[in-house]
């Protein structure tokens, strides 16, 4: 069974990424002397909802959390962030950009249409009116199908043959990160960067590369689902392995609420943010790169993508689990 392939994560490992004999790069975390594999990371529907309640600054949500059970479970997860040196959940505030549900996560999106709304009126005062329009037009379009197309592939988990529309909705998908890649590459191509409008796009662009993977493996397609995650692991590559802290900083919109944060020394803080977004693109990047080798893992050893996927929603008491197979 499946089951067997899925560990809690043990205090060893944590042990040894402080020791340095065990080191984590993306998803996988490898012997620092010999290189093998130890163990491939995955978050689980209950890691990514817990994300998704994150709000502000990298786990706000511990003090805010009303349920004793799911602060206990945040304070669980940021302890295994830290240990496990993960940086895309404190940066990025999206999950480990494994292959796991993604559709959990769209929630994030969701809640952030608002803050998108507000970079981009702040945006149309600096451009053509007219452009501006259509430009915001242009996103939530983009935005809202996407969002469509989600709430269709957890429509189709229903089915008791789906493939056909998980294929048909795969094939969408990779059509809308293209315009939200779009969105993406014009933004830094501007003279000014806005950091809260650029995290929004990027967390839109990883949680529809993630259904789209998501999608290929509950087809049992994994041929198709390895080619993606190569193509995908490809494009953040040329997105962001040239962005560098300095040039965002240099160029990042200052509002009047941040000459104010000048003079009150807050500065500061927003470009440490800056920094850690950098750093969290990084840690994307490469953990898209190693997405492949898993479903390469998954495959060999003959385990469904339905059965997989159904086995990371249906746990319910780890946010991260890492996953061993055997020699």
């Amino acid at each position: 069974m499946f089951e067997k392939y899925i560990f809690q994560v043990p205090a060893e490992f944590q042990y040894g990424i402080a020791t340095k004999s065990l080191e984590r790069f993306g998803s996988i975390i490898k012997d620092t002397h010999t290189g093998k594999i130890v163990a491939h990371l995955q978050e689980t529907s209950l890691g990514q909802q817990l994300v998704g309640s994150l709000t502000g600054s990298p786990f706000s949500a511990l003090d805010a959390a009303s349920s004793l059970v799911a602060n206990a479970q945040l304070a669980r997860l940021k302890k295994m962030v830290e240990g496990l040196q993960m940086l895309q959940y404190a940066n990025l505030g999206v999950g480990l950009a494994g292959i796991g549900v993604s559709v959990v996560g769209f929630a994030v999106v969701s809640k952030r249409l608002s803050s998108i709304n507000q970079s981009l009126e702040k945006l149309s005062r600096k451009i053509d009116q007219k452009f501006a329009e259509l430009y915001l037009n242009q996103l939530y379009r983009d935005l809202h199908s996407l969002h469509g197309v989600l709430e269709g592939i957890e429509a189709t988990k229903r089915l008791s043959a789906p493939k056909a529309e998980l294929l048909a909705a795969a094939s969408r998908l990779s059509e809308l990160r293209s315009g939200i890649r779009g969105h993406i590459e014009y933004q830094l191509q501007q003279n000014t960067f806005d950091e809260q409008l650029f995290t929004q796009l990027t967390t839109a662009l990883l949680l529809s590369d993630n259904a789209r993977v998501e999608a290929y493996l509950l087809a049992d397609e994994y041929d198709s689902a390895h080619y993606n995650s190569v193509s995908i692991a490809d494009s953040y590559s040329e997105l962001f392995d040239e962005l560098t802290p300095y040039d965002l900083s240099q160029k990042r919109v200052i509002r009047h609420q941040d000459l104010r944060e000048r003079v009150s020394g807050e500065h500061a803080n927003k470009t440490a943010g800056i920094n850690n977004l950098v750093t969290g693109l990084r840690d994307v990047t490469d953990a898209a790169l190693t997405k492949p080798i898993l479903i390469e893992q998954l495959d060999a050893h003959g385990i469904s993508g339905p059965e997989y996927i159904r086995s990371l929603k249906d746990e319910t008491e780890e946010p991260v689990v890492l996953l061993r197979f055997e020699s």
